[in-house]
């Protein structure tokens, strides 16, 4: 009885061990083969790149718009400037990349240390780390050169820093966290409304000093930015960044959600079920997570924006993970050896579905034909227009004619933007290369939020298709005599 007692506790260990061993191997595999990947993976990925490369050259980051010159990034500058402090020539795409992975890691760590704070156990903490790894958007997103992993990592901070050290110099640096959070996505509130609302419940003045900090110092972070960028800096983060919203947009991105990796949604949707019920066992006030959870699964509500996309999950996903943690401390299945086993055993099982499934994907990135794409870049004698500007950047383009075309039409929307020249460049033939990211025949719905149907309408007049390559569509212009545009 003794001997089979130790067998199982050390069973009930090493298999739990063996499962976390097994998923941080795939999800860092996975993201470091993407984070590699020398080619664009996303559309932002060029210009985030480009707003690192002109900063750096001495250039403003943010331009006034209204001069003719349009702004190719509207986030704020935390994000790229860390690009730009360490961009490589020969690789520019992996600083950004290594950033999205790193957060994607601090994400798992965080969650980990959050349950482990709640007063749970290892394994319980370990599976909040494992539910963040074994989310495949966080996989095949947290690489790509957006900002959105990192701030989520920094708002995951925030909150686990105020709940951590419940002292007054914790909420001063918990509400700095969650300034640098707003620094990287201005979007990012979830956690400074979550550390509030939290603070509140059990102690009012500690509230009130929170958001006091909070507010003084982003205000503060904000006016310092408007001097350091010449005034620029509000009008390109706030102003460039209005869009239209609609309810049947919110409904379209959420279910694109449902639909894209189905499988996966078990890990995410059930630590959303088991946090609850872990939260009504414990007591709502015991820690900021119900808080958390709530403003992060509100905070959804801004895929009704034009232009939102999955991007915008991360935070859910890391609520959803530490959610999941705390309802495996709470079920006394887990307590013992066949619940940790089983448990384990389904970590492994996601493990390899997804090691399965990235596989499947990178043998079709590896078929793209970026490398010929880039070539029709560089070949090109004259200015080029391109609706994914990363192929511009690794063909060296010194005549791209850049712009962020989504940005473009919000501002061409609001009467503050023209596409006139572009459209007279195009008629004229100006450029010598046009890529688009899907037919100008038959523009995709990402195509035509980029650019107006004037400007599609004469590239598919002026110009003959004369590749597809990459993602993308390339055309050159007609041969002279040929144009039938009126």
């Amino acid at each position: 009885m003794i001997a089979g007692a130790r067998r199982d506790r050390w069973l009930g260990a090493v298999a739990p061990a063996a499962a976390i061993v097994a998923v941080c191997a795939v999800a860092v595999g996975a993201m470091m083969q993407l984070a590699r990947w020398p080619f664009p993976l996303e559309n932002f990925e060029g210009g985030c790149v480009w707003a690192a490369k002109i900063w750096a050259a001495g250039s403003g980051l943010y331009v006034d718009g209204l001069d003719g010159r349009l702004p190719i990034y509207n986030y704020p500058p935390l994000y790229v400037a860390l690009i730009r402090a360490f961009l490589s020539a020969a690789s520019p795409f992996l600083a950004g990349r290594v950033i999205g992975v790193t957060s994607v890691l601090a994400l798992a760590a965080l969650a980990f240390a959050f349950v482990r704070r709640a007063g749970a156990g290892r394994f319980a903490a370990g599976a909040a780390a494992a539910a963040v790894l074994l989310t495949r958007d966080n996989l095949l997103f947290g690489p790509t050169v957006r900002c959105d992993a990192l701030a989520a990592a920094l708002s995951l901070a925030g909150v686990w820093v105020a709940y951590r050290w419940a002292s007054a110099r914790a909420g001063l640096a918990a509400a700095a966290i969650c300034v640098a959070a707003w620094f990287a996505k201005q979007s990012a509130v979830a956690a400074p409304i979550a550390v509030f609302v939290w603070l509140v419940a059990g102690d009012r003045r500690a509230a009130a000093r929170f958001a006091i900090c909070y507010a003084f110092m982003l205000g503060g972070a904000i006016a310092l930015a408007e001097a350091a960028f010449h005034g620029l800096f509000w009008r390109n983060v706030v102003d460039f960044s209005l869009t239209s919203y609609s309810l049947p947009g919110l409904a379209h991105q959420l279910g694109k959600y449902f639909q894209a990796f189905w499988p996966w949604r078990a890990v995410p949707l059930g630590g959303a079920a088991l946090g609850v019920f872990a939260a009504g066992r414990a007591g709502w006030r015991q820690s900021p997570w119900p808080a958390y959870f709530a403003a992060c699964a509100l905070g959804l509500a801004a895929l009704g924006k034009e232009g939102a996309s999955l991007f915008y999950f991360f935070e859910f996903h890391a609520a959803c993970a530490i959610g999941f943690g705390l309802g495996v401390s709470r079920i006394s299945f887990f307590d013992r050896f066949a619940g940790r086993t089983a448990l384990a055993g389904a970590a492994l099982c996601f493990a390899a579905l997804t090691a399965a499934a990235q596989h499947a994907m990178l043998a079709g990135l590896r078929a793209a034909g970026d490398a010929e794409a880039v070539g029709l870049v560089r070949a090109a004698r004259g200015p080029v227009l391109l609706e994914d500007s990363g192929y511009g950047l690794l063909a060296g383009a010194p005549k791209l004619d850049l712009i962020n075309p989504f940005l473009a039409s919000r501002l061409a929307a609001r009467g503050k933007f023209a596409f006139a020249p572009w459209i007279d460049n195009v008629r004229a033939g100006r450029y010598a290369l046009i890529e688009l990211d899907s037919p100008a025949e038959r523009p995709a719905l990402a195509t035509r939020s980029r650019f107006p149907d004037a400007l599609l309408r004469a590239i598919a007049q002026n110009y003959v298709p004369a590749a597809a390559a990459g993602h993308g569509y390339f055309y050159l212009p007609k041969p002279p005599g040929a144009a039938t545009a009126k």
